[in-house]
């Protein structure tokens, strides 16, 4: 990924603004969101990353690389999966 942005940054123009290459609408979830409605809108709406809100202030961000770390502690079929994988 640095390589990523030392190649942006050297064919970025003295006049590239934020506003030409951010993403135009703020996507976010509420804290009490579960997983399998975050992993919908991620899929539905094409992004990797979602910011977590509570009565309209940001408290985080979730991120798809969340869900493969944190998922077997949130599903009780994956963590027998993964218990099993780790007896074996």
């Amino acid at each position: 990924m640095p390589g990523d942005i030392s190649k942006l940054l050297a064919h970025a123009s003295d006049n590239c603004n934020v506003d030409s290459i951010m993403t135009p609408s703020v996507v976010s979830v509420e804290m009490n969101t579960t997983f399998p409605e975050i992993a919908g809108k991620m899929h539905e709406q094409h992004i990797h990353r979602v910011f977590v809100t509570e009565n309209g202030k940001i408290l985080g961000v979730i991120q798809l690389l969340i869900f493969w770390k944190q998922s077997p502690k949130c599903d009780p079929l994956a963590q027998s999966v993964t218990a099993a994988g780790q007896k074996a």
